[in-house]
């Protein structure tokens, strides 16, 4: 292989790494800020790009179109997110899946209907449409070099916008605990509504790019799998723990079944640290060498010392008594055991104790 075509097949690679990265991008920040599986995100690429070639045919100008399939599509959009969307935020993914699979249906058919099912193409910018001369005389497509650079230029934006704004940070916020967010006075509903639109606003631009819009209708099958794949393995392969501090109960999201129990954690002058952590080891049977060996069955540690495991002084159950760790009684914490056991598990630690006088996050010394 010589070094010119290793270039040309460097940047053809690049340039269909940065398309996909494009029509992931919108996904991922959905589904990992709002933990929502939008499977319409394909069709919804789908019909930006057909949109867009509408628009074209009216006002015979690229830049135009773009604006104009934009407006239209984040309309459209933002009524998907106010119509259905919103409702099942709260749902579980199953839910979801079978609420935007309908939404796929609907809008594959309806662009079958207004616009048939021939092939489409957009045409490319008359200043995009020549080459470049590369090393060795190479001869490369400028537009190509136009995805290449927008997708670094919209991956380093996402970049600076997440780590480094106000916005980015309820984002973030969100992402990690969305009740903590609405509780310090943050409307949720509309930071979510800024991502949806985000997402939108970047679909639209990713589907100009491809400049075929039946492409779409091959992209949106294949997000359709991936994400399918991805939801069902968040939605089934993982334990999902909340423990609330101020009530005093854990409830559990798992493959067999949701359940609440009432837990006991730390008693006042002592400290169980809140965050949202993965279960970094796992005992049977572990003894506390800082406690006189005291048992802690069916122990599941999640930071340092601190563990999920069961006790035998039930009656203490329902109110903090601990001495940081979060107890069960003994039947619960062998049932949860073993879906942690069998699923892995995302423990989730939000509130503070009623008759707490003193909180802190972190290991007591």
């Amino acid at each position: 292989m010589t070094g010119t075509l290793f270039l040309v097949q460097i940047l053809n690679g690049l340039q269909l790494g940065v398309l996909l990265f494009l029509i992931a991008a919108g996904l991922t920040l959905v589904f990992g800020v709002m933990n929502f599986i939008n499977l319409a995100h394909g069709a919804q690429y789908m019909l930006g790009a057909y949109l867009a070639v509408a628009f074209y045919g009216v006002v015979g100008n690229f830049l135009g179109a773009l604006v104009l399939a934009l407006l239209a599509a984040l309309a459209f959009g933002l009524l998907l997110e106010f119509l259905v969307f919103r409702h099942l935020y709260d749902r579980d993914h199953l839910d979801q899946v079978i609420a935007t699979f309908g939404i796929i249906l609907f809008l594959d058919h309806a662009v079958r209907a207004i616009w048939g099912a021939a092939p489409l193409t957009l045409p490319i910018p008359d200043v995009f449409t020549g080459s470049v001369t590369l090393i060795g005389g190479l001869l490369y497509p400028v537009w190509r070099l136009v995805i290449i650079g927008c997708g670094l230029a919209v991956a380093a934006g996402l970049y600076g916008l997440v780590t480094f704004t106000r916005t980015g940070m309820l984002i973030r916020a969100g992402a990690t605990n969305a009740r903590m967010v609405s509780a310090l006075g943050i409307n949720i509903k509309r930071l979510f509504m800024i991502v949806f639109g985000f997402e939108l606003g970047e679909e639209e631009m990713t589907s100009c790019f491809a400049n075929e819009p039946w492409v779409a209708r091959f992209a949106g099958p294949l997000l359709v799998s991936v994400a399918t794949l991805l939801g069902s393995g968040a939605a089934k392969a993982t334990a999902i723990i909340d423990i609330d501090l101020a009530a005093q109960k854990m409830h559990v999201e798992s493959s067999t079944g949701s359940y609440t129990w009432p837990v006991s954690t730390a008693r006042s002058g002592y400290s169980t640290p809140r965050g949202h952590y993965a279960p970094i080891g796992l005992e049977r049977m572990h003894y506390s060498k800082k406690y006189d060996n005291s048992p802690m069955p069916y122990s599941i540690f999640f930071r340092g010392g601190y563990a999920i495991h069961g006790t035998h002084a039930t009656a203490a159950l329902g109110r903090p008594a601990s001495h940081g760790c979060v107890r069960l009684s003994p039947a619960h914490a062998q049932q949860l055991f073993e879906m942690v056991q069998r699923e892995g598990g995302s423990i989730s630690i939000t509130g503070i104790p009623r008759s707490a006088s003193r909180y802190a996050n972190y290991a007591p010394r």
